[in-house]
């Protein structure tokens, strides 16, 4: 069983099922019980951490990843950046034509797989540059990530981008993440590279995709999964498991 995902309070809307609607039913009257207990809401994040349930091992869907794109960042310096960089990344910097920046996308893809086998790693590309780069994470640098994380979270490609890239690297702050004028995560690789080519966007960091067993680690640590980090194609349906299951409570379905 894996938790692939995290919304707000509300419960979503599912297929009218059978069994989904018992569940609902269940859910509710369980929700009353504990409020009539007074009891602790579940242990975890803030809000109810939704969950799909999903068998890794079979794989019934596939995990796509996003690559994060940035519209401006204020005051970049190459050289600043790189400077900084190189204390979390080894970095390979390989040709690149802005022109036919998209068209080659599919190689670009490639390399990252290659070097992700490995390690993390992230290709770089930034407007106005006739230059990729390959940032592949040196080891035992994930200590400096923050010991507010737990070590199955630190694994995760969207968290060493985030901590190591964007707060390390590019001096945002966690607010500024939130910001979603300034990042936007696409799926669609070469409409990525588009953007940066065409100026839309300044720069991206393109990603592999999440590995399940990553998935599966977290959910078992009883964490959730960070935003952009579990796209999984088809989409599974969410909402049909709110809370920490006791085999040894009794729900009573009025």
């Amino acid at each position: 069983m894996a938790f692939v995902d995290r919304v707000g309070s509300q419960v979503l809307p599912v297929l009218d099922h059978p069994i989904v609607e018992r569940r609902r039913r269940a859910l509710g009257a369980r929700q009353r019980q504990r409020s009539e207990r007074e009891t602790e809401p579940p242990i975890g994040f803030p809000g109810a951490a939704a969950a799909v349930a999903v068998d890794a091992g079979a794989q019934p869907a596939v995990l796509l990843k996003g690559d994060g794109v940035i519209r401006r960042v204020p005051g970049f310096q190459e050289a600043s950046f790189f400077e900084k960089a190189k204390r979390y990344f080894d970095i390979q910097s390989f040709a690149v034509s802005p022109v036919e920046m998209a068209a080659d996308y599919k190689k670009f893809k490639n390399m990252l797989l290659d070097m992700g086998e490995e390690r993390t790693a992230f290709a770089f590309f930034y407007h106005g540059s006739h230059k990729g780069f390959l940032l592949a994470v040196k080891p035992d640098v994930r200590d400096e990530m923050g010991e507010d994380l737990y070590d199955s979270l630190k694994k995760l490609d969207v968290v060493v981008l985030s901590r190591l890239i964007f707060r390390k690297c590019l001096g945002f702050t966690e607010e500024g993440l939130d910001d979603d004028e300034i990042f936007h995560y696409q799926s669609d690789t070469c409409q990525a590279l588009s953007s940066v080519a065409s100026g839309e966007y300044q720069m991206m960091f393109m990603l592999n995709a999440t590995r399940i067993e990553h998935v599966t680690e977290v959910a078992e640590n009883g964490l959730v999964m960070p935003r952009k980090s579990t796209y999984f194609y088809p989409k599974v349906l969410t909402g049909l498991v709110f809370n920490k299951i006791d085999p040894k409570e009794i729900i009573s379905v009025p």
